[in-house]
């Protein structure tokens, strides 16, 4: 009955949709706890199991350097064979980001699959503000090796780019007049020193960008795709951004 309702994984079917729609078709009532049951075990037929969805991974990225060549894409794997992580820089990545600003923003987000992870995502903005990504993976967030792993691999894939930082105009009127408003905010941009928002006191070349709202827009378009076993939602990431890489190019 409630199968054919998970097709499109944004659709929200919940376990209270369910109750209802079979109090309504049906008369009867059901335990949550049925619902749920039943909820997972069509989700299972529709998508398959998650262990299966890890095992399709190295076909999957096999798949991907052959349809990209120049790309970056490296899975790490533990002394007993099992997935630990994941990089991938697409060659269109790669290739645009000479073209860009010198700012990245590096964001992660937990999946909510059967294995949580966390999904990592690097963009940038081009010179007309659309945004780029850069690199996308998924690490074990508690584990600061797995961050180490993906840095090292955006290094390989990028080399090495110097003047990265996040920077904003240092102006006296404007302190004077933020003083006026919360003299809190005056002392919090104080304590965290000029040189890391300041053009003046700035160590490097400076950016315009003080935000990490690029990486949030990629966490909204993923929402609902986070829900999805890890091949489904990697396949979902690269429809995503090679269809936002297509738009900035034209």
């Amino acid at each position: 009955m409630i199968r054919s309702k998970f097709t499109n994984h944004k659709r929200k079917y919940t376990p209270n949709d369910i109750i209802d729609d079979v109090k309504s078709e049906f008369g009867v009532d059901v335990s949550y706890m049925l619902v749920w049951s039943a909820r997972e075990k069509a989700v299972n037929i529709l998508r398959g199991e998650p262990t299966d969805s890890y095992h399709k991974l190295p076909g999957y990225l096999y798949t991907l350097n052959i349809t990209y060549p120049g790309s970056h894409i490296r899975m790490e794997k533990s002394p007993k064979k099992e997935f630990m992580y994941l990089y991938i820089s697409l060659y269109a990545f790669i290739n645009g980001f000479d073209y860009c600003r010198p700012i990245i923003v590096v964001d992660g987000n937990h999946l909510k699959s059967a294995y949580t992870r966390t999904f990592v995502s690097a963009s940038t903005l081009d010179g007309t503000g659309h945004i780029l990504p850069l690199a996308y993976g998924v690490v074990d967030s508690e584990n600061d090796a797995a961050w180490l792993w993906f840095f090292e691999q955006f290094k390989v894939a990028y080399g090495e780019r110097k003047n990265m930082c996040i920077i904003l105009d240092r102006n006296e009127n404007i302190i004077k007049s933020v003083e006026k408003v919360d003299i809190w905010v005056k002392d919090y941009l104080e304590l965290a020193r000029y040189e890391k928002w300041a053009k003046l006191y700035a160590p490097v070349n400076r950016g315009w960008i003080m935000t990490s709202n690029i990486a949030e827009s990629i966490n909204s378009a993923l929402v609902s795709a986070r829900e999805l076993p890890i091949y489904d939602f990697l396949e979902e990431v690269r429809k995503i951004f090679g269809r936002w890489n297509c738009i900035n190019r034209k």
